[in-house]
């Protein structure tokens, strides 16, 4: 028998601020079993809780001078997120893993934006981020897939190793 399948916290508004810490932590703490037991919910509201995620750090350190680029470093993030998210899909659909429908995965990876508020410790809180935004992606997209966590794994590093190699094969030809 199949436990009943829920939404997010923040997919129906319920809870302080409309669910936004419940769904955090849910999604931060335990992505596997969140994107796993959560029935599938709306892109907007997805996206919004990516916006806020995303540029509510902007809107504390900015002020207090802590943020040198200005809001330009998390508007490229949440700009690259789309992006990333396409091309992780092709990673799926290329290793047979995932169906056609990028919406579940535009979905995990607006969830996957939570821990985008770490960036208010300075330095650490970035690589914290950049670090758990893959780990909710691994986990967040093999449960919303339904497939093994191992090619979610290979769906995920494929485009980071790539853009590593494209990166380091630039900086070579910048030495020579």
């Amino acid at each position: 028998m199949e436990t009943a399948r829920r939404p997010l916290a923040w997919e129906v508004l319920q809870g302080p601020l409309w669910g936004l810490p419940a769904t955090w932590w849910a999604v931060c703490r335990h992505p596997y079993a969140a994107f796993a037991e959560a029935r599938r919910g709306g892109l907007l509201r997805a996206a919004l809780f990516a916006v806020i995620c995303t540029l509510l750090p902007m809107a504390v350190m900015w002020p207090l001078g802590l943020s040198p680029a200005g809001p330009v470093p998390w508007l490229v993030l949440l700009g690259f997120m789309p992006l990333n998210a396409a091309i992780i899909h092709v990673m799926f659909m290329a290793l047979g893993a995932a169906g056609k429908n990028l919406g579940d995965t535009l979905r995990v990876a607006c969830y996957a934006q939570g821990p985008a508020l770490l960036t208010v410790i300075p330095v650490a809180g970035l690589a914290g981020f950049a670090v758990w935004n893959l780990v909710i992606l691994v986990y967040g997209l093999a449960a919303a897939h339904r497939t093994p966590v191992r090619l979610s794994l290979v769906a995920n590093l494929i485009p980071v190793v790539f853009s590593l190699a494209l990166s380091l094969s630039g900086a070579g030809a910048l030495f020579q």
